[in-house]
């Protein structure tokens, strides 16, 4: 015969673990921990403090939290003490060290698609021009005006880009190879 905390008789702890829905080895382990008799029975919910409590929303009445947030953040993957301390490390930061608990969420504050950030940054971007779209390979003609390849600039000015490569390797200058026509 087992009594409980509140004087009440069990044929066996199992039993009385089961009248309290606890089970009987999360009992031993509290009762291992000291645990008093009450809190072995009573005690539903501990939070990352090893404090314990008789329900999750009393846990997040003494952490000030209401309890649709913290389990809302627990469904987006929030660990238990991230949800009830309101914080989440950063996972990623961007050029200016502003913080992003991901990629997608950087890539969005930056108006950019992910898709094409990760295609700028494996073409070898600064993480600054992946995100500002700052081409870091433009080519600027004779007049200032800037194009995004070599071959843009020459379809521009007409001219074919192998001829426009062999100029600048015989000495040319940037306007006699766009400007001066070709023969072939």
């Amino acid at each position: 015969m087992v009594k409980d905390h509140l004087g009440k008789s069990y044929k066996s702890v199992k039993e009385m673990c089961s009248a309290y829905n606890i089970s009987y080895a999360v009992f031993l382990d509290r009762r291992s921990l000291s645990w008093s008799l009450e809190d072995c029975l009573t005690i539903m919910v501990v939070d990352h403090k090893d404090r314990g409590y008789k329900s999750e929303e009393d846990m997040c009445n003494y952490w000030g939290v209401k309890y649709y947030v913290f389990k809302d953040r627990l469904s987006e993957n929030w660990t238990l003490e991230e949800a009830l301390e309101g914080r989440q490390p950063d996972s990623i930061k961007d050029h200016q060290d502003r913080g992003f608990k991901t990629k997608s969420a950087m890539c969005l504050h930056w108006g950019v698609k992910e898709y094409v950030f990760n295609d700028r940054i494996k073409d070898g971007w600064s993480l600054e021009e992946a995100l500002e779209g700052k081409n870091p390979n433009t080519v600027v003609d004779h007049l200032g005006k800037k194009y995004d390849t070599e071959k843009d600039m020459c379809a521009y000015w007409g001219m074919k880009s192998y001829i426009f490569k062999d100029r600048i390797k015989d000495g040319w200058s940037l306007e006699e190879a766009l400007t001066i026509p070709y023969k072939l």
